[in-house]
């Protein structure tokens, strides 16, 4: 009964949501045949893309979505725990979320290709490596193709696709106690 509950829940789920079905027909159809996992197949794991993620630290909430075969959350960390707000105005760390040093983000611990970093990240999540950029970059169909789908369509200069949902936003960056280019720019961290 509980496994035709789960069967029956799961395919109500998957036919109410759109972004679900758009990721399956990505993922098993558009880019050519793959394996077909069930969901109660062992090791199955399905991706929560469109979903919202809630930090359990302070609650706040983070959008989720899946490229290609990572899932990423689709708005600046703003946990307040570390960090500053662009301009240390609270008003950008609501639209940009803060800004990290990799101290604060990583505490200098670095990935290798079998493990990685939590640092400052809701449970369940992990600073990306440089692997993962390249990955996602790559999947976009490399950097300057990355650089229009992943950007918001508003917040820039000049309009983008945001074909993903990932909604990159012109954060700035800071160094020291300097603040430099919101509107312009977004920099990363790798683990």
């Amino acid at each position: 009964t509980t496994k035709l509950q789960d069967d029956l829940k799961w395919k109500e789920d998957f036919l109410n949501n759109p972004t679900r079905r758009k990721r399956f027909a990505e993922k098993y159809f558009i880019f050519g045949p793959q394996t077909l996992n069930h969901h109660i197949d062992k090791g199955y794991h399905f991706d929560d893309c469109g979903d919202t993620l809630t930090d359990k630290r302070d609650g706040q909430k983070y959008a989720a979505v899946c490229i290609g075969e990572q899932t990423w959350m689709a708005e600046n960390l703003n946990w307040a725990g570390a960090g500053v707000c662009y301009d240390n105005n609270p008003a950008n760390c609501d639209t940009y979320g803060r800004l990290y040093n990799l101290t604060e983000l990583t505490g200098l611990v670095t990935s290798t290709d079998s493990t990685t970093v939590q640092g400052l990240c809701p449970d369940g999540w992990h600073v990306p490596s440089k692997a993962e950029y390249w990955e996602l970059t790559d999947f976009c169909g490399g950097f300057t193709q990355a650089a229009d789908k992943l950007r918001s369509a508003t917040g820039w200069s000049s309009p983008h696709s945001d074909e993903f949902g990932f909604n990159l936003l012109p954060a700035g960056y800071g160094y020291s106690s300097l603040f430099v280019d919101l509107g312009k720019d977004a920099r990363f961290w790798t683990s």
